[in-house]
């Protein structure tokens, strides 16, 4: 049974808007334990996701619960405990997933207890299976390849014709100039 929430003191307010303003906004969000996880571990996690237009927030659990019940997220409530911290992916979740992956990799940490893809709820365990999935900029470059494939094969057909019909006309002017 879900914990009885009061209302954030004012000062803490801001921080819980904030939070349910990216819940509202990101479709996809991964929940990570970063217990153990060095000052230098933490700057570098935060500058990989950043670079792919990742916000990661760490924030009291109360406020995340507050927070993610304004934007009516559901099933967080088991994972909120321990030091916690939100990556929130409004573009390309996999992205993400693969970014916290090889993270996890090379560090050990942070650990993701649970991610919520497109309203889905997945646990940490299975970070792997979506991080082996293509990207959506991999997606696209396939999308774009199968349309232009065919494009490309009627442009060398078209090319060969016209080729051949100028070699033509070429030689019967020359068998004419004879």
């Amino acid at each position: 049974m879900p914990r009885q929430i009061v209302e954030p003191r004012p000062e803490k307010a801001t921080v819980v808007e904030e939070l349910a303003e990216r819940f509202s906004a990101s479709p996809s969000f991964f929940l990570t334990d970063f217990s153990g996880l060095t000052v230098e571990g933490a700057t570098t996690l935060r500058k990989n996701l950043r670079e792919s237009k990742v916000n990661y927030r760490v924030a009291k659990n109360t406020l995340i619960q507050i927070a993610a019940q304004k934007a009516k997220v559901s099933g967080l409530e088991p994972y909120l405990a321990g030091p916690t911290g939100i990556a929130f992916a409004a573009d390309d979740p996999i992205a993400v997933a693969k970014i916290l992956s090889d993270f996890i990799k090379k560090n050990e940490k942070p650990k993701v207890k649970v991610f919520i893809l497109d309203g889905k709820l997945f646990l940490g365990t299975e970070l792997g299976k979506i991080a082996a999935l293509p990207g959506k900029k991999e997606l696209l470059a396939k999308v774009v390849g199968s349309i232009l494939a065919p494009l490309s094969s009627l442009v060398g057909t078209l090319d060969g014709v016209l080729r051949n019909f100028v070699l033509t006309v070429d030689a019967l002017a020359k068998k004419k100039a004879v």
